[in-house]
């Protein structure tokens, strides 16, 4: 099901790319968003946060108010999407979901294609219902072709990278410079899975890095 929902007053999707997708708008209200981190920097950057959850969270952040999931698509500028798959939520997002939403409202899917209709999404965009697609994830066509989405110049899709900003990138080959240093020093790398392993393959040296 969908974990959380939120508004805003301005959103960029992505800081790298902007200059060829452009996503800017004058008075953007509201947005769909996923967790209370998510929630946490929105609202530090001036957003107004409404939230939608199926269970009732125990700790709400503050300034995300939670409302009902039609008051979210229809107060929402920006939906973003993220929840875990499951079989009862395949195509959660739909033709009905989409035409609650407001006209010229955009759509954010960064969890699981599995999430999203797409074909209704492309039907949506086409229509102009919707301004705007940003897509982390989508389906694979069965046939190999190249995916109908990228067809439509109002829809924006990264290969779930979205995440792959230039500091998380460089930390991450930093981490993995660290880890192969540390194994071929014989200490234990800091973010080996299964420690046990390492210890009893390596004699129990297991002191990492500084």
């Amino acid at each position: 099901m969908i974990t959380d929902a939120s508004a805003c007053r301005c959103f960029a999707v992505s800081e790298r790319t902007s200059a060829s997708f452009s996503w800017a708008w004058a008075s953007i209200r509201s947005v769909i968003l996923p967790s209370s981190q998510v929630a946490s920097r929105v609202t530090a950057l001036g957003f107004t946060v409404l939230a939608h959850d199926p269970i009732t969270p125990a700790v709400v952040s503050d300034g995300v108010s939670l409302v009902s999931f039609d008051s979210l698509l229809a107060e929402s500028d920006i939906v973003s999407v993220h929840a875990r798959a499951t079989a009862e939520n395949r195509h959660f997002f739909g033709a009905k979901e989409f035409a609650r939403m407001k006209p010229g409202a955009r759509f954010i899917n960064t969890a699981r294609e599995s999430l999203v209709d797409e074909a209704e999404l492309a039907d949506a965009l086409r229509r102009g219902h919707l301004a705007g697609a940003a897509l982390d994830v989508v389906e694979r066509p069965s046939d190999g072709a190249r995916h109908p989405l990228l067809q439509l110049p109002t829809v924006f899709i990264t290969p779930h990278i979205g995440g792959a900003t230039e500091e998380t990138l460089l930390r991450g080959a930093r981490q993995a410079a660290d880890a192969i240093a540390d194994a071929l020093a014989g200490r234990r790398p800091a973010a080996v899975v299964n420690p046990e392993v390492f210890d009893r393959e390596t004699g129990g040296r297991t002191e990492g890095r500084p």
